[in-house]
């Protein structure tokens, strides 16, 4: 892994700014707009660095892949999993739901594997630090939530399970600061990735049964 650190002041959680994630297939010296979200042009961010490990970064690197269908179902089992997992109370049919899908999760895991190493992907992927104002981010967030709250259905499911991110504007992109650069290669990467689904995975009441 490589780190590129930027010249000048040391940027930290403050009052008036937060810490938030990128993920690219290119190291950027500034982040310009290019994703849209409901017809807005921007970026997206992440304020976790642990879903950055877990959901940004290989999904950066593994943005080329022709989809398969094995990878379809295997995303469409994470993102039951994850509506899961995130129900404090499960009823009895829940928790057997879950559990089934860790098994299918299981079996399958070999030949899921199989299959991404055969599909054309990058082979590294740079997280990029970035300040924001917290105004900033707080308006975008707030509206991220809004839509959420108003597109509940499974239609968008697998957008909003996926991980934790904020879509930014255009027009708010020049005020936020990239500070530092990480650069993983493909094996650290996916073996991040690993490591912090099992973890996730073993923290679940129905694994320790």
């Amino acid at each position: 892994m490589k780190i590129y650190k930027i010249a000048g002041k040391t940027w930290r959680d403050k009052k008036d700014h937060v810490i938030l994630y990128h993920a690219s297939p290119k190291r950027l010296s500034r982040i310009g707009p290019m994703s849209s979200f409901r017809g807005h042009a921007g970026a997206f961010f992440s304020p976790s660095y642990k879903s950055i490990i877990r959901d940004w970064a290989p999904w950066v690197l593994r943005k080329k892949e022709n989809i398969h269908p094995l990878i379809s179902r295997w995303r469409e089992i994470q993102d039951r999993t994850f509506e899961l997992e995130d129900i404090a109370r499960k009823t009895p049919e829940q928790e057997k739901e879950l559990e089934d899908l860790y098994d299918k999760m299981e079996k399958t895991e070999d030949s899921f594997n199989k299959v991404l190493e055969e599909q054309k992907s990058y082979s590294k992927v740079f997280i990029h630090k970035v300040s924001c104002p917290r105004e900033i981010f707080k308006a975008y967030d707030e509206r991220m939530r809004k839509q959420r709250k108003e597109e509940t259905g499974l239609k968008n499911l697998g957008f909003w399970a996926w991980g934790e991110q904020v879509f930014i504007g255009a027009e708010h992109l020049p005020k936020l600061k990239i500070i530092k650069v990480e650069e993983w290669d493909r094996p650290k990467t996916l073996q991040q990735e690993q490591d912090v689904w099992l973890q996730r995975y073993k923290s679940q009441p129905s694994w320790k049964k």
